[in-house]
């Protein structure tokens, strides 16, 4: 059964939805614990644990085909860590619109680079002058919903 372009366009939103959520609540682990590091390492081991039981009940991976898969792909795992650690250490200090502000602006710059120069296998879609601007317009829209708080 094929999925639906929709459905991935939902899918998005919904996850886009839960960042601020998991920042939060990572975030008010960090300040529980009393040590952000120590709630990094906690929410890793349960991130794995959730990884694991859907890799379980969900499609298998080809196993002999990761030894072709770019070492440099493992860093994925890194990035992971340093965002889960950075929300976590960052937002109780400068609150979470401002730190979710600034992840989206980040998130942004790198999607367009990403996309400029198909890294990493993705679709290959230069920048363009149209491109420029509703960067430009996200960009404010984002500042402006900020500005007050």
């Amino acid at each position: 059964m094929a999925v639906s372009h929709w459905s991935y366009i939902i899918l998005m939103f919904i996850a886009g939805m839960a960042v601020p959520v998991m920042a939060g609540m990572n975030a008010g682990f960090g300040l529980k614990l009393q040590s952000p590091m120590g709630a990094v390492a906690v929410l890793c081991f349960a991130a794995f644990c959730f990884a694991l039981a859907v890799l379980v009940f969900s499609q298998k991976p080809n196993w002999a085909g990761a030894a072709e898969i770019p070492k440099a792909f493992y860093l994925g795992g890194g990035l992971f860590v340093f965002y889960i650690a950075s929300i976590t250490l960052a937002a109780p200090r400068i609150g979470l619109g401002n730190a979710i502000f600034l992840v989206l602006l980040g998130q942004i710059v790198s999607a367009v680079l990403i996309d400029h120069f198909g890294l990493f296998g993705m679709t290959e879609t230069k920048v363009s002058v149209s491109r420029v601007g509703g960067i430009v317009l996200m960009v404010a829209g984002i500042y402006l919903a900020r500005r007050g708080a």
